[in-house]
């Protein structure tokens, strides 16, 4: 009988050892980030006198009017915080005006994403009221939306998923977050994802809020460039909604997010040159022709002499 030789026999045995290892029928997994910003609300909140109140930084708003109040809000209330330390709170209540049903309010996001690729959105909610009329099991809903053009419109909008989130607590006693994942395909380079809230009837003289938080959106990312030019403010109209500050990949490039709380004191530096990033410093004295720099504050009264030529 003859045997393996030795090198035959390690061959072998490493071919079976990747075999044991890597499963059979799939190839490489591409991994996934997410795409979104501020998805757990813990970068900031804007102020958006459109919605109105405050947003969470990277993200647009939007309301339907009618006979009723709308509000945004850091909610930092412990029990309605799904993750860290906020989440974004959405209300809508009927104690000031009322009668108009199916009013609706939200947020909204567009990221830049890979054309082709399949993303996973994940988000956790609650809702919260004073219910007064209960005989609708289904009169709070909340909704997922995609526009596959990046488009910022959320009436423009067909493709709406509606959550199973039938479960309601007393606004002042909340209880656990509810959950919800999807997929969605990119047809081209940018995705807006919308979060939509809706309170069906026009009961007077109730509130109904909607807490969200830990929401992302994950799949392949899409590098791009810095671009310095393109403004970081949000442009808003008044049609019902305010588009979000430009994301990275948008088509001039990406944009920092807008200035979160605690800025107020940081002053950018100085603008460089083209040269390498270095700017030379002000003229010193013995520069060849150059003049004295002006007398100081703290120089206790003394005037620098006429200029002189070192």
């Amino acid at each position: 009988m003859k045997t393996l030789k030795p090198r035959m026999l390690i061959l072998v045995m490493a071919l079976v050892l990747v075999a044991s290892v890597v499963p059979m029928g799939r190839g490489p997994q591409a991994s996934g980030m997410d795409v979104l910003y501020n998805g757990g609300f813990e970068q900031g909140f804007v102020s958006n006198s459109d919605c109105p109140g405050m947003v969470g930084a990277g993200w647009g708003c939007f309301n339907n009017g009618g006979a009723a109040q709308y509000g945004f809000y850091d909610d930092m209330w412990a029990p309605v915080v799904a993750a860290g330390q906020n989440s974004q709170l959405i209300e809508i209540n009927t104690k000031e005006q009322g009668g108009d049903p199916n009013r609706q309010a939200g947020i909204f996001q567009r990221v830049v994403v890979q054309a082709g690729a399949t993303y996973q959105l994940s988000l956790k909610g609650m809702i919260r009221a004073d219910d007064r009329d209960t005989s609708d099991p289904w009169r709070y809903r909340v909704y997922v939306g995609f526009d596959p053009t990046g488009g910022v419109n959320w009436q423009a909008v067909s493709d709406w998923r509606e959550l199973p989130w039938d479960t309601y607590y007393p606004r002042t006693d909340p209880g656990s977050f509810s959950s919800y994942s999807t997929a969605v395909t990119a047809s081209g380079p940018a995705l807006t994802v919308f979060i939509r809230a809706e309170r069906k009837w026009g009961t007077w003289y109730e509130e109904t809020d909607f807490n969200l938080d830990a929401i992302s959106l994950v799949g392949p990312a899409v590098p791009v460039p810095y671009d310095k030019d393109k403004p970081a403010h949000p442009s808003s109209n008044k049609d019902g909604y305010t588009a979000p500050p430009a994301q990275p990949g948008d088509s001039d490039g990406y944009t920092a997010p807008p200035a979160q709380p605690g800025d107020s004191g940081h002053t950018a530096p100085p603008a460089q040159s083209s040269d390498g990033g270095y700017t030379a410093p002000p003229a010193q004295p013995g520069d060849g022709g150059q003049t004295a720099p002006p007398a100081q504050s703290s120089d206790g009264g003394y005037t620098a002499p006429a200029s002189t030529a070192w």
